[in-house]
């Protein structure tokens, strides 16, 4: 597909607008601007969870507006001449792909943005394109629960039941026999969700057994560029079933790069992400590579950001060229993908929950040779038992040359996080 970049206004007269710029994509106006951009933000709705917006940022925006599909409000968007139109996070996956057909702008096929954000439609449109897939059935009663639910635990042990519509592992359940699935049922249906969203139905899958990755990605006019790798490590803590220990910048042999790369371009094509950024969920089982989900957005937690001391270039960085200069988007697709420094991001974990008093050895976690940054809890946070990734009271991130030293630190915190990290008022 050839990319017409011809009459392309110069980064000072671009004005960027960045649908629900809260969570992962807090990050995104910030570069824009530092490109000459100015950025306007539009809220997707009125109901958004109140986590969602404490993390807005007004500052980073010229103008801040609410959908509405009026008269008045599109008219006012054609005043302000837009010139691109990004997703921010999971919430604004839809409006984008209306606004950009709306205005006329790069992006993705408005008629198939369920495919990119109803789970069940992800895996049915893979399944079409003749793609690894994980089967799945789509539950809204308990008599569904009791019509699909055996037949999948005896093909694989255990079950995966969650929304199909939400973010990260919010109401994801594993289960491993019929009563643990209709406990499951029972809590998940009927309930909003943190995206403030009903569940009204849910996702029944078999359990697989693999390794998780992530992959984040960036695509202009269907071509795609691998912007960075990650291994997730998981574990059994306080009931939670797969809570997140650790996210780790990874490389891979060539041969193995080559067919993952293929297989999630390939993914990409089929859920229609054509243009803007793609943060892809993977398993790598016996079979191969099989997709879990891919969200049309940036990596959240911030860590393309943090990816900048080990990488050449972030997800965002490529975010934002492929808006504001397609030639050298273009030319970046023949670099081979290399991380230049190791990078581990510890998750943490709460074994105790109370209001926080303070963090325990904090000056000792900075001093460390490895540590890059980190975002840890205040004085008075309510903590909470960690069973999941909403959960988790912050992360220390670990960056160097040497791997060796990377892994020793992670494994200093690992220790002092068991021994207990935090004080609690009493």
């Amino acid at each position: 597909m050839k990319t017409n970049t011809s009459g392309s206004p110069s980064p000072r007269n671009h004005t960027v607008a960045i649908v629900d710029a809260y969570s992962s994509g807090i990050d995104i106006a910030p570069a824009f601007q530092n490109a000459g951009c100015s950025c306007v933000h539009i809220q997707s709705r009125n109901n958004l969870p109140e986590k969602l917006l404490h993390s807005y940022r007004p500052d980073d925006f010229v103008e801040q507006l609410t959908y509405s599909n009026t008269p008045g409000f599109w008219h006012h968007l054609e005043e302000l001449s837009i010139t691109a139109v990004v997703t921010g996070c999971e919430t604004g996956t839809i409006l984008t792909d209306l606004l950009a057909m709306k205005l006329k702008l790069p992006g993705n096929d408005f008629s198939s943005s369920q495919t990119r954000r109803n789970k069940l439609a992800m895996q049915a449109q893979l399944k079409h394109a003749g793609l690894k897939h994980i089967p799945s059935k789509c539950v809204s009663s308990i008599t569904e629960i009791e019509q699909y639910g055996p037949e999948l635990l005896e093909y694989s042990g255990r079950v995966v039941l969650k929304p199909v519509e939400s973010s990260g592992t919010d109401g994801v359940f594993v289960c491993a026999d019929m009563d643990q699935l209709r406990h499951a049922f029972a809590t998940l249906f009927g309930v909003d969700n943190q995206l403030n969203l009903r569940n009204s139905e849910a996702l029944l899958q078999p359990f697989i057994v693999g390794d998780e990755y992530v992959v984040d990605t960036v695509s202009m006019c269907g071509h795609h560029r691998l912007c960075a790798i990650w291994k997730m490590g998981k574990g059994q803590h306080n009931g939670g079933s797969a809570v997140c220990e650790y996210t780790e910048l990874i490389s891979l042999p060539d041969a193995q790069l080559a067919e993952l790369q293929d297989y999630v371009f390939k993914c990409l094509d089929a859920l229609g992400i054509h243009y803007g950024a793609g943060h892809s969920e993977l398993f790598l089982t016996a079979r191969g590579w099989v997709l879990i989900e891919t969200g049309a957005r940036i990596h959240g937690a911030g860590f393309p950001i943090l990816s900048g001391d080990a990488l050449a270039q972030t997800q965002i960085d490529a975010l934002v060229q492929c808006y504001l200069d397609p030639d050298l988007f273009m030319a970046a697709l023949s670099q081979s993908y290399q991380p230049l420094k190791a990078l581990k991001i510890k998750e943490l974990i709460a074994y105790q929950s109370g209001n926080l008093e303070a963090v325990r050895a904090i000056s000792d976690i900075r001093a460390r040779e490895t540590f890059l940054a980190c975002q840890l809890p205040e004085k008075g946070t309510r903590i909470f038992i960690t069973r999941d990734v909403f959960t988790s009271p912050g992360w220390v991130a670990l960056c160097h040359d040497d791997p060796e030293k990377v892994e020793n630190d992670y494994q200093w915190l690992s220790q002092l996080e068991q021994r207990g990290m935090f004080d609690f008022v009493s």
